[in-house]
């Protein structure tokens, strides 16, 4: 049989579907692992800081009561690092335009404020339960709503909701980027003043204000192992939104 004949070279389809039913198999097959190590990453570092904050020892006043306003206060601070690195990548995603880019901004924009409504509402628990109300003329709930800090938290929740809200108004990147990089660095802008202005209506800390190796080593044991939650979790979303492409 002449070359001309070759059933390959008079239709090469089958050999072709062949090869791109194994690239997706593979595509698929990265994809599943990846959101598996994500998911994993995520549970693992949550129950880490869950047992951390366990270890935590009491402290003089309000006892074990200590323990969630601490898990909230590292949370918050492994949701700072979201911030920046949503700053970082948004601004880099505004200035490139490549897609790579884009998708881990979208992923640390839901990561970013998911995490930081979650901790909204578990500021309040926490300030519910560990602050004095002992001889307010005010309800525990309207003192707890005039805090200068709690205040702000409740801002950048509401401006956050308003940003997970804007991929319904717009489709352009460039617009979703830049949005993304001014409320980041706002919000980071924001805080760094809240927490230079004094405590408000916060109790001192109990772990920047103590001598005991115990209460700090703990304390950033559990801000440890929320970072590997949160980047878990910012993996998942990342592998969620943007699947590998099949070749």
């Amino acid at each position: 049989m002449s070359e001309s004949e070759s059933p390959l070279r008079r239709n090469p389809e089958p050999l072709l579907a062949g090869v791109r039913g194994k690239a997706g198999e593979g595509s698929k097959t990265g994809g599943d692992k990846r959101w598996k190590i994500s998911a994993g990453v995520l549970v693992l570092g949550f129950a880490a800081a869950l047992v951390f904050a366990r270890l935590f020892p009491a402290v003089e006043g309000l006892g074990a009561k200590v323990r969630l306003p601490v898990f909230h206060g590292s949370l918050t601070w492994a949701n700072l690092a979201l911030f920046v690195a949503l700053a970082v990548v948004s601004v880099i995603a505004l200035a490139t335009n490549r897609p790579a880019w884009q998708s881990w901004d979208r992923a640390l924009r839901y990561s970013a404020i998911g995490v930081w409504l979650v901790g909204t509402v578990l500021g309040l628990v926490a300030a519910s339960i560990s602050w004095d109300f002992t001889g307010a003329a005010d309800s525990p709930i309207t003192i707890i709503l005039k805090d200068p800090r709690l205040q702000l938290q409740f801002l950048v929740a509401l401006v956050g909701i308003v940003i997970l809200t804007l991929p319904l108004l717009t489709v352009r990147s460039r617009v979703l980027s830049a949005a993304d990089a001014v409320f980041a660095l706002g919000s980071l802008a924001g805080l760094a003043v809240a927490m230079t202005t004094g405590n408000g209506l916060h109790p001192d800390s109990p772990v920047m204000n103590s001598d005991e190796i115990r209460i700090k080593l703990t304390f950033f044991l559990m801000f440890g192992a929320q970072l590997v939650a949160v980047s878990g979790l910012t993996a998942l979303i990342h592998s969620i939104i943007s699947p590998p492409v099949t070749p």
